[in-house]
């Protein structure tokens, strides 16, 4: 029998070939069977009568050394094709993205990176993560698709004066914005306590 730590209000099980997924506080569980497992995959089969394929990340794409700090850096990001995906800005804690044949404004997300297993892991609020790898002095972002993993290089771009007022922009509304929801989040907790 295995037992996991708690992830995100969940825990997983494991008992024989069948893992359960449970949320402590709704007393919810999903058991989940496990078809077939090597050492590159797991398969599982669930209650709902889906098949989930879990695929083992390749090690040449573990990270011991430092990768080059991107914070407050203008990244340019394509695919292996050299096609252009987005540029993406990172602060201390978000980062910003906007693709330039889509999206005329930028979008916001909260980041971390992780490092599990000597892999370096970016995960977003949106479900996006990728694996970050350095080779040849050249940054690589991984990012997980149902085929495998898709490779996006990583440019480190000039900005120009166009970009740099946007992303001033984009940040100062971002501030009033945390500004607000802080407010009424004081405001909120002032009122249960009364």
């Amino acid at each position: 029998m295995y037992s996991g730590d708690d992830v995100i209000g969940k825990s997983y099980f494991a008992f024989g070939n069948e893992i359960y997924f449970g949320n402590k506080d709704k007393h919810e569980y999903n058991n989940l069977v496990i078809k077939h497992f090597n050492k590159d995959s797991l398969v599982l089969y669930s209650s709902h009568q889906q098949t989930s394929v879990y695929q083992k990340i390749p090690d040449l794409l573990k990270q011991k050394n430092t990768v080059t700090n991107f914070t407050n850096k203008l990244l340019q990001l394509s695919s292996s094709e050299n096609k252009l995906i987005d540029t993406v800005f990172f602060t201390d804690h978000y980062f910003l993205a906007k693709n330039i044949n889509l999206q005329k404004k930028w979008s916001d997300y909260q980041y971390e990176i992780k490092k599990l297993n000597d892999y370096k892991v970016l995960i977003t609020n949106s479900s996006i993560k990728f694996i970050i790898k350095e080779k040849n002095k050249n940054l690589y972002f991984y990012q997980f698709h149902e085929k495998g993993l898709h490779e996006i290089k990583v440019k480190i771009i000039e900005s120009n004066k166009i970009l740099n007022s946007e992303i001033k922009t984009k940040l100062k509304r971002m501030k009033k914005k945390r500004a607000y929801y802080n407010e009424r989040e004081e405001i909120s907790q002032d009122s249960i306590k009364n």
